[in-house]
């Protein structure tokens, strides 16, 4: 009786306390479908962006015509050849290019010195804001045009024959994963929805925070010790609704991933088949995220102050932990300092269940540093509160 009372008084307390839960679950769908909308087209590997390219071709021989072949041929690429107009890339086939390169090719098979003769530059001109990931793309076409052009004049002339170089290998591209078992593409939305809902889960330390500075200041907490109650079933009681709070949201973020997100556009969020893993990291993840919402709240003397602190916290740990941020494009030293973030913890173990099926044994090595964290927290707050 005495935990449920507890568990009551909480419950009203956190519904009363109406602008924390609007954070709670306002915060997140926004940054949810927002990002993935936004950034769709830039997971999407189907996709086809059609960069605009004026390409102005100067060349009359066989060399130019198959450069200019190959960039159409690619459906990443809008190629304009009548005039510039709002292009971003430029590029300029010189002239004699095809005449020159065979007078190169043709002494090197002679076996005569050939570096006298100097190619042309193929001019690439680009707008500095263009990714480097198009200007390397664009590049690699124009040099495996030329490299194949090579080995295609090489082969001729050695066997005698003509050989069709315009076959590509039959190279099939699978994700990897050693356990054999399907695995999902990702997509921005399997990447923003734990990551944004992770972000959130922290932000319980704002209700929190309220609830037991308001009972500092007004003595309820020391007259509630006063009362036969054991510490640990004051704290239990105080603590499950935050809990069940945190779970709750769990579950409208997926489905903002699942039903919302598609309704406006986007992809779809695709949970895999792990259904009791995920379950089992999300209430783990919203123990952990209360634990350090309390650790939080015991140190800070006024609700001032917790409004400071704790959402600076979590933006550093959202920073360097790969929420702000995706750690697949992060440099190296950072790859390995998100090592060090609990959200990069709870995001790994979610990325694994969505997109590799994943099980709990699968993903232990992150669930224990999500459970040594929370026991930390709550060992700290502890020691803190009944000193």
């Amino acid at each position: 009786m005495q935990l449920l009372a507890l568990f009551k008084k909480e419950t009203l307390l956190i519904l009363r306390d109406k602008l924390h839960l609007l954070v709670l679950f306002l915060m997140p769908v926004l940054f949810i479908t927002t990002l993935s909308l936004a950034l769709k087209d830039a997971y999407d590997e189907r996709k086809e962006h059609g960069v605009k390219i004026y390409l102005s071709n100067l060349d009359e021989g066989e060399l130019g015509k198959k450069i200019v072949k190959e960039l159409i041929d690619n459906n990443a690429f809008e190629i304009n050849q009548n005039e510039i107009n709002k292009e971003k890339i430029k590029i300029i086939i010189p002239k004699n290019l095809t005449g020159i390169y065979k007078q190169k090719v043709d002494l090197y098979l002679d076996g005569d010195d050939n570096s006298s003769i100097i190619l042309p530059d193929i001019e690439l001109f680009f707008d500095p804001i263009i990714n480097i990931g198009i200007k390397s793309a664009i590049i690699q076409a124009i040099q495996f045009t030329v490299l194949k052009n090579s080995v295609k004049t090489i082969f001729e002339n050695i066997s005698g024959e003509e050989e069709n170089f315009n076959n590509k290998l039959p190279i099939e591209i699978k994700p990897l994963n050693s356990k054999g078992k399907n695995i999902i593409i990702p997509s921005a939305v399997q990447q923003n929805v734990p990551a944004w809902t992770i972000f959130a889960m922290f932000f319980i330390v704002l209700p929190l925070s309220a609830s037991l500075c308001s009972e500092k200041n007004m003595l309820t907490l020391m007259r509630l010790q006063t009362m036969p109650i054991s510490k640990s079933t004051l704290l239990v009681g105080k603590l499950i609704p935050y809990i069940i709070l945190n779970f709750l949201q769990f579950f409208i973020m997926l489905f903002v991933g699942i039903y919302l997100i598609p309704l406006l556009g986007g992809d779809k969020l695709l949970i895999g088949n792990s259904y009791v893993s995920m379950m089992g990291l999300g209430l783990l993840c919203a123990v952990a995220t209360t634990a350090f919402g309390l650790m939080i709240s015991v140190f800070c003397k006024t609700q001032s102050q917790a409004n400071a602190f704790a959402p600076s916290c979590i933006l550093i740990m959202a920073g360097f932990g790969g929420i702000l941020v995706p750690k697949l494009i992060m440099p190296l030293f950072m790859q390995n300092l998100s090592n060090f973030s609990p959200m990069q913890w709870m995001l790994n173990g979610f990325l694994d269940i969505y997109l590799k099926n994943a099980n709990l044994i699968d993903i232990y090595p992150d669930l224990l540093k999500i459970f040594l964290f929370s026991l930390f927290c709550f060992t700290i707050s502890i020691f803190k509160l009944y000193k």
